[in-house]
């Protein structure tokens, strides 16, 4: 559970990283995040362990996650996705995070308002971040998002409005199925 004193505090830093990334890469970042609890089973939302635990456990989060984000500024193909997005990614470590990463391997984190979080408020602040970044999508000329088929698409009927003259995607009627799968059963026969 979050400190609700700290709430206000939290929020405003999660403002100031969101403001530095998009979501996606801040969701990058989420992830990297959430995998590291996982896999030392940890719950953000658990009750508040014993003083020495809770410490350590705090401690050796942080250095897996610091060793983590290094790893992916020195090697940025294991992120996939093109050149803008790996620049994006070190950009946000280096200058929303504050985690400097040297060739060698070996990392700092220089900003120290988030070094000393906790990995429930890290985890808070992490999460808040990528609800209140900007999606990154470019809006087209006419303001309007577009429908562009591919893998997954609807298959049904084009048609064509004649008032807005856009291109509307309707469900194909019963005969127009039956045909379809008729030609797709006999293509598959031979």
């Amino acid at each position: 559970m979050v400190n609700l004193e700290n709430k206000e505090e939290l929020l405003k830093a999660a403002s100031r990283l969101a403001e530095l990334g998009t979501r996606i890469i801040v969701e990058k970042f989420v992830s990297i995040y959430r995998h590291i609890l996982d896999r030392n089973g940890v719950n953000p939302n658990s009750p508040v362990r014993e003083g020495n635990v809770e410490e350590r456990l705090n401690l050796d989060i942080r250095k897996e996650f610091i060793e983590t984000v290094s790893l992916y500024c020195r090697k940025p193909e294991i992120l996939g996705g093109g050149e803008t997005n790996k620049q994006s990614f070190k950009r946000f470590a280096a200058e929303g995070l504050g985690i400097m990463c040297r060739g060698d391997g070996a990392a700092s984190w220089n900003k120290k308002e988030l070094a000393e979080l906790g990995f429930r408020e890290l985890s808070f602040v992490l999460g808040w971040a990528g609800r209140l970044a900007k999606t990154g999508d470019k809006k087209p000329k006419n303001g309007t998002f577009e429908h562009k088929e591919g893998f997954g698409d609807f298959k049904g009927k084009k048609t064509e409005d004649v008032n807005t003259k856009k291109e509307t995607l309707q469900p194909a009627n019963l005969d127009d199925s039956l045909a379809m799968l008729a030609k797709s059963i006999n293509k598959n026969r031979m």
